[in-house]
């Protein structure tokens, strides 16, 4: 055999496994349901809940790194005042009392019944969420007693040492309006002014699902655009601002939803920090993004593409057989043959869908079409042939 006809059956063959490989990975692809993997809430908007995942040692330089600390404010900034997309800062942050006369009801402090369980003495840690100005008509904020939260309420200096807040229902026996509580806040001693008693049966969205703030504090999400005039506050400001970036996406389509992805990973490009992590999308944003892009297609043009491909590679595996026919000894050779070609593709696919998504494209009953249409057409063949030397 020379090089230049070698060649030949290998770029035929390549061509054969690509083209019906390509089309299993299109199968699955296409199959793959969005809607899925993606939280909606009550009234059919889909959430997508981001979490940074800054490092240790990087948010230590925001610290000290005035520039650094500058670019992560311009991060928080960016997520609060883009147009594209709602954004609302949900942030589950406890606070620390020390107060004697805080009231002795379990259910107002953090995660109780584990820490108790676990032996840790943490039950100074009283449930608190701080939110951003456009949670409360999103989510239906009121208030049965004193004054919702405005946006005087958010701004904040060096100066200051005091946050106006809002109770959860089941703390209204306990504190009036008016009343103050002195707690820590990332580190800062602060007095909580009581302005309002929310309504009972209040609730957000955080962690994936709808949370009930009836025994909670509710703060504002704080301005973070100050000058910071001592370390501690600077602390305090780079604290705040690695909260608000910790927010969730409301988005109205689902087409909306890979644009955000896109978004989201042009934000950690540009401020130079690794990629956040997207609830129910994870690890999988490559999937969702070529979902998207094939889903911008309508079926008939999806399957055409798919059918493209898949009977290119079947009518280049017809040909090989057909004109090696003489050399595969019968209809048993040829079937064998083609069993093995489907095994070499959809193993090949498979390989490639696993390396390329780490595993997390699930396998679609409909892809093993390819394969079986190889083994289909070599058994055919094999009919036929053996038929013709009988004739």
């Amino acid at each position: 055999m020379t090089i230049k006809k070698g060649l030949l059956i290998f770029a035929q063959w390549f061509v054969v496994l690509f083209t019906c490989g390509l089309s299993i990975l299109l199968i699955n692809i296409s199959e793959y349901n969005i809607e899925e993997h993606i939280d909606k809430l009550k009234f059919g908007r889909y959430v997508i809940q981001i979490y940074d995942q800054i490092e240790r040692d990087q948010l230590l330089r925001y610290f000290h790194d005035d520039l650094k600390r500058q670019e992560l404010l311009s991060l928080s900034n960016d997520l609060a005042t883009q147009n594209h997309f709602s954004y609302y800062e949900i942030i589950k942050q406890p606070v620390y009392s020390s107060d004697l006369e805080f009231p002795d009801d379990d259910s107002f402090r953090y995660s109780y019944n584990e820490l108790a369980e676990s032996g840790k003495n943490n039950v100074g840690f009283i449930n608190a969420v701080q939110v951003s100005n456009n949670v409360f008509d999103e989510f239906s904020i009121r208030v049965d007693e004193g004054e919702i939260l405005t946006q005087s309420d958010y701004r904040w200096n060096s100066a200051k040492n005091s946050i106006n807040c809002l109770l959860g229902w089941n703390y209204h026996q306990y504190y009036p309006v008016g009343s103050t509580i002195t707690v820590e806040y990332l580190n800062k001693t602060v007095i909580l002014n009581v302005v309002g008693i929310m309504s009972k049966n209040t609730f957000v969205f955080h962690n994936n699902d709808y949370l009930n703030i009836d025994n909670y504090i509710l703060m504002p999400s704080l301005d973070i655009n100050y000058k910071a005039d001592t370390f501690d506050d600077a602390v305090f400001q780079v604290s705040l601002a690695s909260q608000k970036i910790n927010g969730l996406f409301l988005i109205d389509d689902k087409d909306q939803i890979p644009e955000c992805i896109i978004y989201m990973r042009g934000i950690a490009s540009k401020f130079d920090i690794p990629e956040f992590y997207l609830s129910g999308i994870g690890r999988n944003q490559k999937i969702f993004l070529l979902t998207a892009l094939i889903h911008k297609m309508s079926s008939p043009q999806i399957l055409m593409l798919i059918t493209v491909f898949g009977v290119t590679g079947v009518l280049l595996y017809m040909k090989w057989l057909f004109v090696n026919k003489p050399k595969l000894m019968g209809k048993e050779r040829i079937a064998l043959i083609g069993c093995i070609v489907a095994v070499i593709t959809s193993g090949l696919a498979y390989l490639a869908q696993m390396l390329l998504f780490n595993g997390a494209l699930p396998i679609n009953i409909t892809s093993f079409a390819p394969a079986a249409a190889l083994c289909f057409c070599s058994a055919l063949i094999g009919i036929i042939s053996k038929r013709r030397k009988v004739d």
